[in-house]
């Protein structure tokens, strides 16, 4: 079995109590279904700049990234391939410049029809879909608003055995994608990510009317709408699993700013023969093949520092790209992590341990003051979580 993995950005675009929403083309991930815009991060790419990019490419629109609302993660079998692919996605909530939706290139308002209605606009839409605050006000929520009880302990599967029929038609008045084809998405190549037949029509659309059409699960649910599984016919092999290049690597990670009661912070400590040797760092690390990112930060966190945490908030995401990176392989690798940074809470803080199960990769953990903090050689990340809990 192979297994492969890759990470995609999303947008939740809003205007006048209607969405973005594109249709998968023929080189889409899902030919005819609607979603989100968004796609693949290229190799080195920000998260935040391959949204915007994104969206320029499907709707010919310019828009910038308001916060990270949910992080997810699932895995989409191909039997045929003998592969597996797990995928991280990323959504972000977007705003678009004062004037920028009125102008240029605006996708028009697809209408589903049907026999009865005549392809009439259904009335009373509902404006909620994912709230201000990240959580869904009913069904299913995403990720990082789940109580940690509720979470999945394995990445959910993309496609199932069973769905539903897709409308008949959809009006051809909507625009479409008239960008070239992304190069290099992922780590290796392939066509997934945005441009001409990965997008075929870019729409606005009322929440009533995105509930008519064929949704992958993972907009669904970001819209607080019925997942309606797909058909495993529905998901496109082709091009999925691109070549991986012999000196570059992916990571997705999880990490934590980690707190007590008293305010107190805990730090592990990066060992020699690891990129960072010395600096202390977030407790956390790159999450397992089906795993989602918060059950994987929990788990670094039992085995970096012996505590028992829950997630309470998610914070943001932070991208690193070192094309020198020299670790334990013993040769310098161009290196792309995308990290995720949570807030989580130890209500019942013990002394910092570090486990066998932590790889090698943690010399040793502690708790801090804060003040304690800010004096110590710090990595990346953990200088901006930590300048973030000042705030």
């Amino acid at each position: 079995m192979q297994f492969a993995r890759r990470v995609g950005v999303y947008g939740l675009l809003r205007d006048s109590g209607r969405v973005l929403v594109v249709r998968d083309g023929a080189d889409g991930e899902f030919p005819g279904v609607w979603r989100l815009p968004g796609g693949a991060v290229r190799h080195a790419e920000d998260p935040e700049h391959a949204m915007v990019r994104q969206v320029a490419e499907q709707a010919g629109l310019t828009v910038a990234v308001t916060r990270l609302l949910a992080v997810v993660a699932d895995v989409a079998t191909v039997p045929e391939d003998k592969a597996a692919l797990h995928t991280d996605r990323l959504l972000f909530e977007l705003r678009a410049p004062h004037g920028t939706l009125s102008g240029g290139v605006r996708p028009q308002s697809a209408r589903p029809e049907s026999a009865e209605s005549g392809g009439a606009r259904s009335e009373g839409v509902r404006s909620e879909g994912v709230r201000s605050e990240g959580v869904r006000s009913e069904g299913a929520r995403p990720e990082s608003a789940r109580p940690e009880s509720a979470r999945p302990e394995s990445a959910r599967p993309e496609s199932a055995e069973s769905g539903g029929a897709r409308p008949e038609s959809v009006r051809s008045e909507s625009v479409r994608s008239e960008s070239v084809r992304s190069e290099g998405a992922g780590s290796g190549g392939g066509s997934w990510g945005g441009g001409t037949g990965v997008v075929d029509q870019a729409c606005w659309l009322s929440l009533t009317e995105v509930a008519q059409l064929p949704l992958t699960p993972f907009t669904a649910e970001a819209l607080g709408l019925p997942v309606t599984p797909l058909p495993p016919a529905a998901h496109r092999s082709r091009d999925l699993f691109p070549p991986q290049h012999p000196d570059r690597r992916l990571r997705f990670g999880a990490y934590g700013l980690v707190t007590d009661p008293a305010g107190r912070i805990l730090l592990t400590q990066i060992a020699e023969g690891y990129p960072g040797a010395g600096l202390w760092h977030l407790p956390g690390g790159g999450t397992d093949h089906g795993e989602q990112p918060a059950t994987g930060l929990l788990r670094e966190l039992v085995e970096e520092g012996g505590q028992v945490g829950r997630v309470v908030e998610l914070l943001g995401v932070n991208n690193l790209h070192n094309p020198a990176a020299l670790g334990p392989e013993g040769r310098p690798l161009d290196w792309h992590g995308v990290r995720v940074i949570y807030r989580v809470l130890v209500d019942v803080p013990t002394g910092a341990v570090v486990t066998e199960s932590a790889g090698g990769s943690t010399a040793r953990a502690a708790w801090f003051t804060r003040e304690e903090a800010t004096e110590l050689p710090l990595s990346d990340i953990a200088v901006v979580a930590i300048g973030q809990s000042g705030r």
